[in-house]
C-alpha cells in the first residue's frame, strides 16, 4: 500500500491516500482485536469480550458467555473486512485522481496552442520578414538586369553578366520554394533544365523558434488572422486578397524560367547571341516577371501589416 504514496500528485489523492492509510490502520487494530480474544486465557477473554460487545452495541442478554465470544469475533472480522475494503477502495481512488492529474498536467505541457493564441503577431512578424527577404532579393536582381538591358554585360571570360542574372534568378525561385511564398515550403528537387537542379532551404526562424518553418506565408497569415478575432467576412476577404497575391507561386516544383536557363548556360554567358531578338525578348519577360514578382510581395507585406 505505501507504494502508493509515489502517486499522491494533488490535495484530493492525498486526501483520499489519508483516508486510505486510516482505514488500513483501523482495520490492522480490529485484526490485533481479534487477535487478543483469541489468545487470550479465559479470565481475560470474558474482559475483552465485554468491552467488544459494549464498542459494536451488541444486545448479549441470555446468550452464553461461547456464544458472546463468537459473536464479538465475528463482529470483529466484518468490521475488519469493511475497514480492508474501504482502505483499497480509497486507495484506487487514490491512484487514480494521481493519474487523472499526471495525464492532465502532461497534456497541459504538451499540447498545441490554439493558433494564434500566443503567438499570433509572431506568424505576422515571421511572414513578414521572409517577404522582406524575398523583396530585397528581387529588387537587387532587378538592377541587376536594368543593367544588363542598358549594355552592361561584361565579357565572356568565361562568363559575363548574364550568368550571374541566371544563376540569381534561380537563386531567388529557390528562396521563394523555400520561403513557402505561395504554399508551404518546397524542398525536393527543383529542375533548372532537364539536367540542372537543386534543392531550396528553409528560411530562417528570426529568433522566433515557435512559429514552424515548414509553415508557409499563407498558412502563417491564416494563423495571424485567427488570433485576431476578426469577422469571418473580413477574415475571408484578407485570405482571399493573399490568394490571389500568391498565386503564380503555388507550385514551387516548376521553375518559370527554364529555357532562358537553356539558353543563358549555353550561349548567352558566352557572349553568343546576346544582340539578337531572342535574347531581348528574354529580358524583357524577365523584366516583367520580377515586376510582377515585387508588386505582389508589396501586396503580400500591407496585408501582413494590416490589423
Amino acid at each position: 500500500m505505501w507504494q502508493a504514496i509515489a502517486y499522491v500528485s494533488s490535495g484530493v489523492s492525498l486526501a483520499a491516500f489519508l483516508a486510505a492509510v486510516i482505514a488500513w490502520i483501523l482495520k490492522t487494530k480490529s485484526e490485533e482485536r481479534e487477535r487478543l480474544i483469541r489468545t487470550a486465557n479465559e479470565a481475560d477473554r470474558s474482559v475483552l469480550v465485554q468491552n467488544a460487545l459494549e464498542f459494536f452495541h451488541v444486545d448479549t442478554a441470555g446468550l452464553s458467555r461461547q456464544q458472546q465470544f463468537e459473536i464479538a469475533l465475528e463482529q470483529i472480522k466484518a468490521r475488519a473486512q469493511r475497514f480492508r475494503l474501504t482502505a483499497a477502495v480509497v486507495c484506487f481512488l487514490a491512484l487514480l485522481a494521481a493519474g487523472v492529474a499526471t495525464f492532465a498536467l502532461a497534456r497541459h505541457g504538451h499540447e498545441t496552442l490554439p493558433p494564434g493564441a500566443v503567438h499570433g503577431n509572431d506568424y505576422s512578424e515571421v511572414a513578414r520578414l521572409r517577404v522582406e527577404d524575398l523583396l530585397k532579393e528581387a529588387h537587387n536582381l532587378s538592377n541587376l538586369l536594368a543593367e544588363i538591358k542598358a549594355g552592361q554585360i561584361g565579357t565572356p571570360a568565361p562568363q559575363n553578366r548574364v550568368n550571374d542574372l541566371n544563376n540569381n534568378l534561380f537563386d531567388l525561385w529557390l528562396k521563394i520554394a523555400g520561403y513557402g511564398l505561395g504554399t508551404d515550403p518546397y524542398l525536393d528537387n527543383i529542375f533548372a533544365s532537364p539536367s540542372a537542379f537543386s534543392r531550396a532551404h528553409l528560411a530562417p526562424d528570426y529568433g522566433v523558434s515557435d512559429v514552424p518553418q515548414t509553415m508557409g506565408i499563407p498558412r502563417l497569415y491564416e494563423r495571424f488572422l485567427n488570433s485576431g478575432g476578426q469577422n469571418p467576412s473580413s477574415r475571408e476577404t484578407k485570405l482571399r486578397g493573399l490568394s490571389v497575391a500568391v498565386l503564380d507561386y503555388g507550385n514551387p516544383a516548376i521553375y518559370p524560367h527554364k529555357l532562358f536557363y537553356e539558353r543563358a548556360y549555353s550561349r548567352y554567358r558566352n557572349g553568343q547571341d546576346i544582340e539578337s531578338q531572342e535574347f531581348k525578348d528574354d529580358l524583357d519577360h524577365i523584366e516583367v516577371w520580377l515586376r510582377t514578382l515585387i508588386e505582389n510581395l508589396g501586396k503580400v507585406k500591407s496585408l501582413l501589416a494590416s490589423q
